[in-house]
C-alpha cells in the first residue's frame, strides 16, 4: 500500500513537471514571427557595402538572436581592416511604435529602424547609425547568396 501511494505521488509530480515544462516554453509573438528572417543593412548612399544578417525568433539577452553574415564585421568600418559597429550586433527586439531595434550583448541599442511610407507608395526601414550615417534595413529576398546561417 505504501508503494501505491508513493507511485501515485510520483506520477502526479511528474505530470505537474511535464505541464510546467510546456508552459515555460513561451510562444513566439506574432510581431517577432513577422520580422524574423533574412535581412540586409545597407548605407543609404553606398549600396555596395551591405551586412547580411538573420533576425531569428530564438530568445537571447536583449531580445532575439541575430546571426551576422560574412563581412558584417567590417562592412561599415571607418577604414580598412578596422572593426565596425555592425560587428557588435547581438540581438534584435521590437521597439516602440513598431520599430526594429538592433542591440549589443549588454542590451544597449545600436540602431533603431523606423518603418517609413513614402508618397510614391514605396516604403523602407530607415535608421540612423552610431557613425552618423543613415542606413536601410532591407528584407533579403535571396538569403542563400550571402551565407547567413539558419536560426534552427
Amino acid at each position: 500500500m505504501i508503494r501505491g501511494i508513493a507511485l501515485g505521488v510520483g506520477a502526479a509530480v511528474s505530470l505537474s513537471f511535464a505541464g510546467h515544462a510546456q508552459t515555460r516554453k513561451a510562444a513566439v509573438p506574432a510581431e517577432v514571427r513577422a520580422v524574423a528572417g533574412a535581412w540586409q543593412v545597407a548605407r543609404l548612399d553606398e549600396w555596395p557595402d551591405t551586412c547580411p544578417l538573420r533576425l531569428t525568433s530564438v530568445q537571447a539577452i536583449g531580445g532575439y538572436a541575430v546571426v551576422l553574415g560574412r563581412g558584417c564585421d567590417t562592412a561599415f568600418a571607418p577604414h580598412d581592416n578596422a572593426s565596425s559597429w555592425s560587428a557588435d550586433i547581438y540581438a534584435w527586439r521590437p521597439g516602440a511604435k513598431g520599430t526594429i531595434v538592433l542591440a549589443d550583448a549588454v542590451r544597449h541599442s545600436i540602431m533603431t529602424f523606423t518603418y517609413i511610407r513614402m508618397g510614391t507608395g514605396e516604403h523602407a526601414w530607415i535608421g540612423h547609425g552610431p557613425d552618423g550615417q543613415d542606413y536601410e534595413l532591407i528584407r533579403d529576398l535571396h538569403p542563400g547568396q550571402h551565407k547567413v546561417m539558419s536560426d534552427e
